[in-house]
């Protein structure tokens, strides 16, 4: 247990210190919103209504539902849960080494 304690703590200390460091790659932005266009505006805030709506029942559905029907998480609920924390780990690790080799 205290290994992956350790592991855990090191991957945010590096992630973090990679991200906040600003390095010498980083540029700022100067595209801004005022060069999109209203309707690509509309569609992406429509799209991200659309995913915490979606977000939500999925959540719903294959995790809470089954929890309180059958006091346990179904193999579609725990899937769902890997997917979820996938998501928001696998730009960290991109970030500090790339995929493929080139």
């Amino acid at each position: 247990m205290e290994l992956s304690g350790f592991l855990v703590a090191r991957q945010l200390y590096l992630s973090m210190g990679g991200m906040c460091s600003l390095g010498p790659y980083f540029v700022p932005n100067t595209i801004g919103r005022e060069s999109a266009s209203s309707n690509y505006v509309l569609l992406v805030r429509c799209v991200e209504v659309f995913s915490v709506a979606a977000t939500l029942i999925l959540l719903a559905v294959f995790i809470i539902k089954p929890l309180v029907k059958e006091k346990r998480m179904s193999w579609d609920g725990l899937f769902l849960l890997a997917v979820v924390f996938l998501f928001v780990q696998e730009p960290l690790l991109n970030y500090q080494q790339h995929s493929w080799r080139g």
